[in-house]
């Protein structure tokens, strides 16, 4: 039996007092970002989103002040990214760790007070045993979020995202499929991605869409995000570009 193996994170409202506080934090985020009005009502009206936000359990805890895991469980991609530091290729790699190990890993982080795991790469779709991983953290009380390039996500992938209630993180960095394929590294990535997202949003799940700013998409940032509220993508990232691929 693994050490911890019994135990569970704390659920969203324990402590009360983190509720409030990070409830508070959202409404000063929403003000000082000039987050849309019609789009913040859309999220906050749903009550899952606003408790689980307002205790550091959703929205990736970038709203309040619990931090958050987010396991590179392996290095392999099917994209090319100017900004990433994953090797690529999809091969498999003798550093990552096996599906035990990330068991293990899961069941370290239950007593460290920390209620969101997030499943990233490299492209975490190329690893078989994902949903296994994700189901295992969902037993263990984690909210979960997979943080991927969208283009692996089919609407059998889709389906299964939605049974395990689990949020979803895509890149999106241009309108302009040319634009979005040349910061992606791999022709006809974007129409991949859109597909993705289309699937992800025809199950309602949880959206969310991190756009890598640079000069070659700058003018591409405003028609992402009307494409997002379009579609009802609940949030977004925009992060500077750091030449690592």
């Amino acid at each position: 039996m693994r050490k911890n193996e019994r135990k569970k994170v704390k659920a969203f409202y324990n402590p009360p007092h983190l509720l409030v506080k990070q409830a508070v934090t959202i409404m000063l985020y929403a003000w000082i970002t000039c987050w849309k009005r019609s789009a913040f009502l859309r999220w906050a009206v749903q009550l899952q989103n606003l408790l689980h936000a307002g205790a550091g359990a959703h929205q990736i805890c970038c709203f309040g002040v619990n931090p958050h895991v987010v396991w590179e469980m392996t290095g392999r991609c099917n994209l090319k990214c100017i900004h990433c530091h994953a090797f690529g290729g999809e091969a498999s790699s003798d550093d990552e760790l096996s599906t035990e190990e990330g068991k293990a890993l899961i069941d370290h982080i239950v007593p460290l007070d920390i209620r969101t795991f997030v499943f990233t790469g490299g492209e975490p779709l190329l690893r078989e045993d994902l949903f296994e991983l994700i189901a295992y953290a969902k037993s263990r009380g984690f909210t979960v979020f997979v943080a991927t390039n969208g283009t692996l996500i089919t609407k059998e992938v889709a389906k299964l995202l939605r049974k395990y209630n689990v949020g979803v993180v895509i890149g999106l960095d241009g309108m302009d499929p040319e634009v979005h394929d040349s910061i992606r590294g791999v022709e006809g990535a974007y129409d991949a991605v859109t597909e993705g997202i289309e699937n992800c949003i025809a199950e309602k799940l949880y959206l969310h869409l991190n756009i890598i700013a640079s000069t070659r998409n700058f003018d591409e940032i405003e028609r992402i995000i009307d494409y997002g509220d379009k579609i009802s993508v609940y949030s977004y990232f925009i992060y500077n570009f750091v030449p690592f691929g």
